[in-house]
């Protein structure tokens, strides 16, 4: 049946109208509580609005905490290009910019949602006056429960009268933007407890190793970006301690085409004996050794993924050295999903099989390194070092730990006027009840600072080394004797103690 207007020979059909249907807005004040939820801590939300920042192109950033119990406030201010009144006003309305919206290469932000929903995971007033170069400012706030008590979307022009004016530090005058957080209620929830000052000042911290981590590839190199917690400039946190001459960096690869293309740069971190007391520390993280490991997912060159094996493998302690770079840009960030808080990433299936290949090969590294006590390079040098612990498989699944009975001293021993049995049954006592389970959990509770062997008996070092020589000088010459022990656990960790011991009544130069 034809529609009126139509014969058989029209080329195009009518088309139908559907119904109009009707506007129907969110609660405008059950919408705002409900983004209170997105998932945002402290640090991932300053975080979010130091984005904003340096897509702003700002040279520097700063974040101010100011305690003062139930008043007390937190702003980020830099010197950005700033905005206009309206764009300001779009800054501040909630989804402003559509995620589908292409994006500039430099552009850190995607869902035009960050500002606000960052600012109210963690208060219930936000405030935002900019300023362009030589202009005037203008500011706009947010208060929710102005919010709640009209039950409409009323974004305040100036700032709050109740607003702390100290605090409402203008952007300078060359251009800029300040974000003030006030009413801190998930920040400080009971600012009357006793503890809530020092909980405040510990949140502080956390901030301050959270943006060092997040934006050590801004904060360094030509270009950087000074940025200052509480006046104290945040200094940046290399995951990779890449200007370490032990740090072992693996072959780079290029994976996928055009903007979906992925740099994929594996590390392998030095052994700790390698490694000062403050180096280890450093290199341990926000989180730790442990959590530390894994990929670390750049967007734009901002940290999005801190360490994770990205459900590929669990975080292990003798994997906790392998730490691997992976490189994307916006234009990927569906392919990724990488969500609001720019906080996870999952890579695509076209390219997860191959990045499984590259952290099994680095792990593989890391674990040699670690078993070895950051032998490989002198393997390279030395030749094979003989330690005193093997691993052995003696299951599909399950692996042993044996003293080594080659090794010299061990068979030194075994080889003394005693009973022979008995100390091969001490021995496998030793191995049988190793607390492998304890030490686990003692290294997953905290980092734990292993020492060198006989670090701090020196002279039991020396003499079981004097007592190992002795037994070679009929047969071997003292330059030969070094070379042996150079290759042995424990001397190994000690070459400038072997080069200046004197064997065999030798003369010393």
């Amino acid at each position: 049946m034809l529609s009126a207007g139509t014969s058989p020979g029209d080329s195009e059909a009518p088309v139908s109208v559907p119904n109009q249907g009707e506007s129907l807005p969110p609660r405008a004040d059950a919408m705002m509580e409900s983004l209170r939820s997105v998932g945002y801590n402290l640090e991932t939300a300053i975080a979010d609005i130091v984005d904003n920042s340096i897509s702003a192109a700002a040279t520097e950033i700063e974040i101010q905490f100011e305690w003062s119990g139930s008043s007390s406030w937190v702003r980020i201010r830099d010197n950005g290009h700033g905005m206009s009144e309206s764009e300001l006003r779009e800054a501040m309305r909630l989804g402003g910019r559509s995620p589908l919206e292409p994006r500039t290469p430099e552009d850190l932000g995607r869902f035009g949602l960050g500002l606000k929903t960052a600012s109210f995971s963690q208060c219930r007033r936000l405030t935002v006056t900019s300023r362009q170069r030589d202009m005037i400012e203008h500011t706009r706030c947010w208060d929710l429960d102005y919010v709640q008590e009209k039950r409409d979307w009323i974004l305040l022009e100036g700032s709050h009268p109740s607003s702390d004016q100290g605090a409402l530090s203008a952007p300078p005058v060359t251009g800029g933007t300040a974000v003030l957080w006030e009413r801190l209620d998930r920040v400080v929830p009971h600012p009357e407890a006793a503890a809530a000052h020092d909980h405040f000042l510990e949140m502080v911290d956390d901030t301050y190793r959270h943006l060092a981590m997040v934006f050590h590839r801004y904060l360094t190199g030509r270009g950087a970006i000074r940025m200052t917690v509480n006046g104290r400039q945040v200094e940046p946190w290399d995951p990779f301690l890449s200007a370490n001459r032990a740090t072992q960096l693996l072959p780079e690869t290029t994976l996928g085409e055009g903007d979906t293309t992925v740099l994929v740069r594996p590390y392998v971190l030095p052994h700790e004996s390698k490694l000062s007391q403050e180096e280890h520390r450093y290199a341990a993280g926000p989180r730790g050794w442990n959590a530390q490991q894994g990929f670390y997912v750049y967007r734009n060159r901002r940290l999005i993924v801190p360490g994770s094996w990205l459900g590929m493998y669990q975080q292990e302690e003798h994997t906790k050295l392998a730490r691997v770079q992976l490189d994307i840009q916006n234009a990927v960030d569906s392919a990724w999903h990488v969500d609001v808080r720019k906080a996870t990433a999952v890579p695509p299936a076209i390219i997860r099989r191959q990045l499984q290949q590259i952290a099994q090969k680095t792990r593989q590294l890391a674990r040699r390194v670690y078993g070895h006590r950051g032998a490989v390079e002198s393997e390279r040098i030395q030749g094979t070092i003989t330690h005193v612990w093997e691993e052995r498989k003696v299951t599909d699944t399950g692996h042993a730990y044996r003293i080594n009975r080659r090794h010299p001293v061990i068979k030194d021993s075994l080889s003394q006027q005693v009973n022979r049995s008995a100390v091969n049954a001490g021995l496998r006592l030793i191995e049988e009840t190793i607390p492998i389970n304890l030490i686990t959990a003692r290294f997953n509770e905290q980092t734990l600072d292993q020492e060198a062997p006989f670090q701090r008996s020196e002279s039991e070092l020396m003499a079981m080394m004097d007592r190992l020589a002795a037994t070679l000088c009929d047969t071997m010459t003292p330059a030969e004797i070094r070379d042996m022990l150079l290759r042995l656990e424990p001397f190994a960790h000690y070459p400038d103690i072997v080069a200046a011991a004197q064997f065999c009544k030798e003369v010393p130069e």
